[in-house]
């Protein structure tokens, strides 16, 4: 996921760069950023799972286990808080591309509400991230319809110069 999502950044760079290089530039950056942190997190639940395999010979490696599993899920809504920036960049990139239709700029901006008020939510105030939980729904949606654009868009072939 981390190698397809770095890709993802770059080549959504150069899809939106001519329609501002600056908003592209810190999309990417903040979409790498996010890759970076949930490659990272992915490090807690290795650590989990070779206490529990190492079990004999620690006694608290079921209670320690869990600790790196919330440590894991924790650094992987600290990457989400980077790609809720992003997915709010790139709704505004979308919007004003001209490429698309506005309501996929929208809803990505949505999505990055989402995001943000989620991994928000589990930082400040773990007791209500589960009652938001549904609001993901709307980022699945939104990206979904967002990614079968993309792939359906019919692209005209490059023009070839009368040289």
């Amino acid at each position: 996921m981390a190698l397809s999502d770095a890709a993802l950044a770059i080549l959504l760079y150069l899809v939106f760069r001519p329609v501002s290089p600056g908003l592209a530039l810190s999309a990417m950056v903040f979409r790498l950023i996010q890759t970076v942190l949930i490659a990272a997190s992915l490090m807690a639940l290795l650590t989990a799972w070779l206490l529990l395999t190492r079990a004999a010979y620690l006694a608290d490696a079921p209670a320690l286990a869990l600790v790196f599993l919330d440590l894991h899920a924790h650094g992987y809504d600290l990457g989400l808080v980077f790609f809720g920036v992003n997915s709010l960049i790139m709704g505004l990139l979308v919007w004003h591309s001209g490429l698309f239709a506005k309501v996929f700029g929208a809803g990505l901006a949505l999505a990055g509400l989402v995001y943000l008020t989620g991994s928000g939510l589990r930082f400040l105030a773990p007791e209500w991230s589960a009652a938001f939980a549904p609001a993901y729904g709307l980022t699945i949606l939104a990206e979904a319809a967002f990614c079968l654009r993309l792939l359906l868009q019919r692209v005209p072939p490059p023009r070839l110069s009368a040289t």
